[in-house]
């Protein structure tokens, strides 16, 4: 598990006990409020209100693990056989950078054709691969693209 979804995962596991424990102890109050009062029966809503929070924690917290979707290494045979999946090996192709110095043949050789090349400028070219649909609240309507800024016949950016 990375660190980051641990970290996550942590967090909302604390804040699960916090809110279990403040409507734990919120039924408790009203029901002895309840026994010394008879008007006091609308001190049932404290504890009903609590279930507002948790409700909104764990939609938050399962909306964070959702975003948090799987990485892997770069590798050839998954990048050409899975289109639509592409998006988990983004971040290692950004990171490790094996593209960059390769020449434009050795660019295509490895990924493929792209889906849209821009040669606007003289001396660069810009391959864009279409990575898939992430799973993200700002994308859910547009594929994730990688872009490959290629100058002079070799790799110089990859975002």
């Amino acid at each position: 598990m990375q660190e980051a979804s641990l970290q996550t995962y942590i967090l909302f596991v604390l804040l699960l006990i916090a809110e279990v424990s403040i409507l734990f102890l919120s039924v408790i109050y009203s029901i002895r409020y309840l026994q010394r009062n008879s008007f006091g029966w609308y001190l049932l809503i404290i504890p009903l209100m609590n279930l507002i929070p948790l409700a909104m924690l764990g939609l938050t917290i399962s909306t964070v693990f959702w975003l948090d979707y799987p990485k892997q290494k770069f590798n050839q045979q998954y990048w050409a056989s899975r289109p639509e999946e592409r998006y988990t090996m983004e971040e290692d192709l950004i990171e490790t950078k094996p593209l960059i110095g390769l020449t434009n043949e050795q660019v295509l050789q490895m990924l493929g054709e792209p889906s849209y090349v821009d040669s606007e400028a003289t001396d660069e070219l810009v391959y864009t691969y279409t990575i898939g649909y992430p799973p993200s609240l700002k994308t859910m309507d547009r594929p994730q693209i990688l872009s490959v800024k290629i100058k002079a016949g070799l790799v110089i950016e990859v975002h």
